[in-house]
């Protein structure tokens, strides 16, 4: 998760394995930018979580808002 005020951030060469959500850049409206989701493998995501989510929910791979580039990601 990378959120509020990022600037250049970077996620990538991940394996994420299990989980209610995968990779998620956020909250572009508080100062984020520049963001490269690449060469990620997500697989196994649930569509419930360990709580009761309070936006979106969960069984999300990647999410991103503005000024992200998203390439080269493996979603099973």
């Amino acid at each position: 998760y990378s959120e509020f005020g990022f600037e250049g951030a970077i996620v990538t060469g991940n394996l994420v394995d299990g989980a209610a959500n995968g990779i998620n850049i956020a909250n572009f409206n508080e100062g984020g930018r520049l963001a490269i989701v690449a060469n990620n493998i997500i697989r196994n995501i649930s569509l419930t979580g360990p709580y009761e989510h309070d936006s979106v929910g969960f069984g999300i791979g990647i999410g991103v808002e503005a000024d992200t580039v998203v390439s080269g990601n493996v979603i099973e």
